[in-house]
């Protein structure tokens, strides 16, 4: 698994991918 830096935006958890790829995934 990569580097995963979890940061609140818009009331909801989101999982910024820091492995070079800017990836955003929304938990809901």
């Amino acid at each position: 698994f990569p580097n995963v830096e979890v940061v609140p935006k818009r009331g909801r958890m989101i999982q910024v991918y820091l492995d070079g790829v800017p990836e955003v995934e929304e938990i809901v």
